[in-house]
C-alpha cells in the first residue's frame, strides 16, 4: 500500500474561522484515546518484508569535471540532475548496507575497532567516487573527544554558487554488541551484535549512492556539497555537535541547508509506503521541493515537523545545525519493531523503500544545490498544517485495509476514524487564532506522544 499527498497545501489562512461545531480535545484526553490506536497496531505484529529491489540500473563510468569550463546554464544544471537521477544503483545501494551492516563490524560502536573498520570502508568508498577531503589535516577524518566524524567535499560548478553548501549526512556508528558494557544493545536469543542495518546503515548507504550516481553528472552542482558521516550519534548527537560548536569546516553561514538521513527502508506501519522530511516547522522554501519531487518521481515522502520524531524533534543529527539557525530536513522512514536490538539486519529493510527514498532526497539536493534562491532559516517554530496532512494519510492508508495492519477490534477502527476526522476539520477550516492553534497543537502533540510511547 502507497501513500501519495497533493503537495499544494500552502499556507493557513489567518481569515478563515474555526467552526463552532468542532470539538475541543487537550492534550491528555487525545493521548489516551490514541494509545490504545497505537497499541493495537504495534502489537498486532509488525513483520519485516523483503521485496524485490528495483531493476539495476547501468552505471556509467564516473566523469571528471572540469572547474576552468564556463558554468552550464541553470536549466542545463536540471537536466543534468535529472538524467544522473536514472543512475542510481540499487545493488551498490544493497552492497553498501550489508557491509557495514555485517557481523565483522561488531556494531560500529564508536571507539571500538569495529568503528574503526566501518570508518576505513566510508573513506575507501570516498575515495573511490571521487569526493575531496574537507579535514583541517587535509584528510577525511575530523576527531573529536568521543569519536571520529568523516568529511569530504564536492565542489560546486558555479563560481557564483559554490561558496555556499548543501551538507548532505548520516551517521555511521551504531550500538556495538550486548557484551561491551555499555549496555546499548538489546541481545536477541544468542544474538549480541547490534548491526544497525536499518540504524543506520541504511543511511550511509543512501548517501554514498546518491554521490555515486551524481558522478554521471557532468554539468555538476552549482553549489558545493559537504558529504559528512557522523560518528557517536547514538550517545547524544556528539559527532553533529562537534562540528557545529567547535570545528565547523565552513562558515554554517554559507550552508544552504543541512540533510540528515537516517533509518531508510522500514515502516512504521506494515505495508505503507512513505517516508518523512522533518523540519518544515523551522525553514522556508524547502517544503515545496519536497512536495515537487513527489510529483515529479511519484513518491510520498511526507514534510512534517521536527516534533514528528518525538520529544524535542532532536533523534538524529541535524538537531544541533537547527539549533544553530541552518535549515534542515531529517530524512526517515520510520523505526521498525526491531530498533536498537540484534534484530536489526539487512533482511528487515525493504529495498524498493530504500530505493523511493534515495530517489528523493538525491533529487531534492539537487534542486536545492541548483536553485537560485536558498532556503531560509525561521526561528520558529511557525504554525503549520503538516503534520496534520501526514497522520490523516496514515490514517487513511491504516482505514483502507484495516486488518492487514492488525487492527481487527471495531471499536478501535472507530477511534482511527474519529482521529482521522479530527484532522479533516482542521485541515478544511485552519486555525486562525492562538487558541486555535493550541487546540490543534494538542491534537497533534497528544497523538505523536501515544505513538512513541510504544516504540
Amino acid at each position: 500500500m502507497s501513500v501519495c499527498v497533493r503537495g499544494d497545501i500552502g499556507e493557513p489562512s489567518a481569515s478563515l474561522a474555526r467552526t463552532d461545531g468542532r470539538a475541543r480535545r487537550g492534550r491528555e484526553a487525545w493521548a489516551l484515546r490514541s494509545s490504545l490506536v497505537i497499541a493495537a497496531l504495534l502489537l498486532g505484529g509488525c513483520d519485516a518484508e523483503t521485496r524485490s529491489p528495483d531493476a539495476n540500473l547501468a552505471l556509467d563510468a564516473p566523469s571528471t569535471l572540469d572547474a576552468s569550463a564556463p558554468a552550464p546554464a541553470p536549466d542545463l544544471y536540471a537536466a543534468a540532475a535529472r538524467q544522473s537521477l536514472t543512475h542510481l544503483d540499487p545493488l551498490y545501494w544493497n552492497e553498501q548496507m550489508s557491509v557495514l551492516a555485517a557481523d565483522a563490524m561488531l556494531g560500529r560502536q564508536n571507539q571500538t575497532g569495529g568503528g574503526a573498520a566501518a570508518r576505513e570502508h566510508i573513506i575507501g568508498q570516498m575515495m573511490a567516487l571521487g569526493v575531496n577531503p574537507a579535514a583541517a589535516d587535509g584528510g577525511y577524518q575530523q576527531a573529536f573527544a568521543h569519536g571520529t566524524n568523516i568529511v569530504g567535499i564536492i565542489d560546486g560548478a558555479d563560481p557564483a554558487l559554490n561558496h555556499e553548501y548543501v551538507l548532505v549526512s548520516a551517521h555511521y556508528d551504531h550500538l556495538g554488541t550486548s557484551l561491551d558494557g555499555r549496555g546499548q544493545c538489546a541481545a536477541i536469543g544468542d544474538d549480541v551484535i547490534c548491526n544497525g542495518a536499518s540504524d543506520n546503515a541504511s543511511g550511509v548507504a543512501t548517501v554514498l549512492a546518491m554521490i555515486d550516481a551524481l558522478n554521471t553528472n557532468e554539468a555538476g552542482l552549482r553549489r558545493s556539497l559537504l558529504v559528512v558521516f557522523w560518528d557517536a550519534e547514538e550517545d547524544g548527537l556528539l559527532g553533529s555537535t562537534h562540528f557545529v560548536e567547535a570545528a565547523p569546516l565552513v562558515p554554517l553561514a554559507d550552508l544552504a541547508a543541512m540533510f540528515s538521513v537516517d533509518i531508510v527502508g522500514t515502516r512504521i506501519i506494515p505495508g505503507v509506503d512513505v517516508g518523512f522530511g522533518l523540519g518544515m516547522d523551522y525553514s522556508e522554501g524547502i517544503r515545496e521541493v519536497l512536495h515537487a519531487v513527489n510529483d515529479e518521481l511519484g513518491t510520498a515522502i511526507l514534510p512534517v515537523s521536527l516534533n514528528f520524531s518525538g520529544g524535542d524533534g532532536g533523534r538524529s543529527d541535524h538537531k544541533p545545525f537547527q539549533e544553530a539557525g541552518v535549515p534542515v530536513v531529517f530524512f526517515g522512514s520510520g523505526s521498525s519493531p526491531v530498533y536498537h536490538t540484534a534484530a536489526d539486519d539487512p533482511d528487515v529493510i525493504d529495498p524498493g523503500l530504500a530505493m523511493m527514498m534515495t530517489r528523493h532526497v538525491f533529487l531534492v539536493t539537487a534542486k536545492l544545490a541548483n536553485a537560485l534562491e536558498r532556503p531560509s532559516y525561521v526561528d520558529g517554530p511557525r504554525p503549520h498544517l503538516d503534520d496534520a496532512y501526514a497522520l490523516r494519510e496514515l490514517g487513511r492508508a491504516i482505514l483502507a485495509d484495516p486488518t492487514s495492519v492488525g487492527l481487527d477490534n471495531a471499536v478501535l477502527v472507530d477511534l482511527v476514524s474519529e482521529w482521522v476526522d479530527q484532522l479533516e476539520l482542521w485541515i478544511e477550516t485552519p486555525p486562525s487564532t492562538d487558541a486555535e492553534w493550541e487546540d490543534y497543537a494538542a491534537l497533534i502533540d497528544g497523538i505523536l506522544d501515544a505513538v512513541y510511547a510504544f516504540i
